[in-house]
């Protein structure tokens, strides 16, 4: 079926050119890779000598890394070990993480109480721009004001020099007795 292959290579694939002027095949073929030559022993034997130099050394507990449950410390281990400073390397151990704690609390407090001054200052800073949007928004209501105001001024006197303006027009048309003295605005 799919996994019939056969060893015998295929005719297409041989060739007779020399090494030099190998072109590489399109089909996958068996490709033979010479055995590495065997170490001598005698430098086997030098690299096992050397590796029985080393220092052996056993973990603090030996059976906690082979078995994952555990075991009760052995008879040889715990005459190995020294119960007193055990117990000062633990004591010392807890005031040290006791120190730290405190340390850690002490430095919790004072960032609390600087966070708490900081958002009251961001409060207060909040309601003083607040209150100076809303005094700059009284202000420019008042200067809109008085703009509409002015433009409304400008048109009224705009209208009462065109009026003016008419009525000494008026005023020239009729005859000399029953014309008016000349207006002034000013």
């Amino acid at each position: 079926m799919g996994n019939d292959q056969s060893t015998q290579p295929k005719k297409e694939n041989i060739s007779i050119n020399s090494d030099n002027n190998r072109t590489p095949s399109k089909s996958k073929g068996i490709v033979v890779v010479q055995a590495k030559s065997p170490e001598p022993i005698d430098q086997i034997e030098e690299n096992v000598s050397k590796l029985g130099l080393c220092p052996k050394f056993l973990p603090l507990l030996p059976n906690s890394l082979a078995v994952p449950e555990s075991r009760p410390i052995t008879a040889e281990l715990s005459g190995q070990l020294d119960v007193q400073s055990c117990i000062r390397a633990c004591g010392r151990l807890q005031d040290h993480l006791n120190q730290c704690a405190s340390a850690v609390s002490f430095d919790q407090k004072a960032l609390e109480t600087k966070i708490k001054e900081v958002d009251k200052v961001g409060v207060s800073v909040m309601q003083h721009m607040t209150e100076r949007q809303r005094a700059f928004a009284k202000h420019a209501e008042h200067s809109r004001k008085v703009d509409d105001i002015s433009t409304t001024l400008n048109r009224v006197r705009m209208n009462l020099e065109q009026t003016l303006s008419l009525v000494d027009e008026l005023n020239m048309s009729l005859p000399e007795e029953l014309r008016l003295e000349k207006l002034n605005l000013i």
